[in-house]
């Protein structure tokens, strides 16, 4: 499979600045000294008029038209609303411009010929890159990811999913009886899928959630957007648990992990090894690295005392043939966080908010599947995915 490199889904506009009736035009920012050469942007447009199913599109930079993607966001009705999604090339610290135009006599751009293919049934959708991924989703999101298939290799089994802990310490399932699915959008250069469900066991009285997952092509990833509606305040936690399908460790061929503290920090682990992150941006050390046998870690790495460098929040899970590259987005920004890797490919994940944040919780992952070693199979940076490029709306 050729190298490949993740997508940003970037924030949400709702006012673009129009120069006529048929043309937005923004810029692109590539803010943290990466280069980012064919990375996938993906980006809800709001048009300062509705326009008709079928209008034609065009995307351009520098006089040139960029291949791209445009689909309706409410799909046989006149909308206002487009999902934009392309490939950025950019610089490290470049600002590049861009023009959308669109109407009736706007030659369409071109597009992506061959890319994601977006089935479903009664029970899970599946996106396919054939013949080099597919993901199944269950249609009531009940453990996340049914599977995810890079042949000739399987990469998970079957965990928890995405997970809400209440206030008095209970742990809740997200998903299951009465969630609801729709497609966001569908085509070769990205796939889109929203999750919604208002929760009805009594610790969870008034809360809903939304969850977007997004499938971006060129890439192996799949990117897990979770916003919470908590008026009560009922919700202490967010979180996730996954199982890689790894090859059992041994003592020659232990199961090998990185985690991003604000340096990082490898280990390997052994038969009933456990490695933990754990984030505590209070304390005066902000984060530290446990391993040993689950119930007899002992301290690894920790921050300088009194350090103001925070932990990053990704971490690369191997065995000799695969590889996860997970990264969490705003990581010990909203309260304590902590990342645990088993040995035996057990993955978790979970954010306790401090008492001071508000009715919303959101928690954002990715989850890049790759062969190993990383250096080959991912071609990018835990780090690419949780620094965007920056989009500003209006002239150069």
């Amino acid at each position: 499979m050729q190298k490949i490199l993740p997508l940003i889904l970037l924030a949400l506009f709702t006012a673009p600045f129009t120069t006529a009736a048929d043309e937005i035009q923004f810029t692109l920012r590539e803010p943290y000294g990466i280069m980012r050469h064919g990375i996938p942007v993906g980006e809800l447009v709001t048009l300062p008029v509705a326009v008709p199913e079928g209008t034609s599109f065009r995307l351009v930079r520098d006089g040139k038209p960029v291949r791209a993607q445009f689909r309706n966001a409410t799909p046989g009705q006149e909308s206002d609303k487009w999902w934009l999604d392309f490939a950025g090339v950019l610089d490290p610290f470049e600002t590049a411009a861009f023009t959308i135009q669109y109407g009736p006599d706007t030659q369409p751009g071109p597009e992506r010929e061959r890319g994601h293919v977006l089935s479903e049934n009664e029970d899970a959708y599946s996106i396919a890159n054939a013949p080099y991924i597919e993901w199944k989703v269950p249609r009531d999101l009940s453990g996340l990811l049914a599977s995810v298939s890079y042949p000739p290799l399987e990469h998970l089994q079957q965990a928890e999913g995405l997970l809400l802990r209440d206030a008095q310490g209970n742990q809740h399932r997200m998903g299951g009886a009465g969630t609801k699915s729709r497609v966001l959008r569908q085509g070769p250069m990205a796939v889109g899928l929203r999750f919604e469900k208002s929760e009805t066991a009594p610790e969870l009285a008034g809360v809903s959630w939304t969850v977007d997952l997004v499938f971006p092509a060129r890439v192996s990833w799949m990117e897990v957007d979770v916003r919470v509606d908590d008026p009560q305040q009922h919700v202490a936690a967010l979180g996730w648990q996954l199982h890689l399908n790894l090859d059992p460790p041994t003592a020659k061929e232990p199961t090998l992990v990185d985690f991003g503290a604000s340096r990082t920090v490898y280990g390997s682990l052994r038969p009933e090894w456990q490695m933990e992150l754990r984030a505590r941006p209070s304390l005066d050390i902000p984060w530290q690295v446990w391993r040993g046998k689950a119930g007899e870690l002992r301290l690894m790495e920790a921050a300088p005392l009194k350090s103001a460098a925070l932990a990053e929040g990704w971490a690369h899970v191997m065995d000799r043939r695969r590889c996860l590259a997970l990264a969490v987005s705003e990581f010990s920004k909203q309260g304590d966080e902590q990342l645990t890797i088993d040995a035996d490919g057990t993955l978790s994940a979970w954010r306790t908010f401090a008492a001071e944040v508000g009715q919303e919780k959101t928690m954002r992952s990715w989850f890049h599947f790759v062969t190993f070693p990383h250096q080959l199979g991912a071609a990018t940076s835990p780090q690419s995915m949780q620094n965007p490029p920056v989009v500003r709306w209006g002239q150069p």
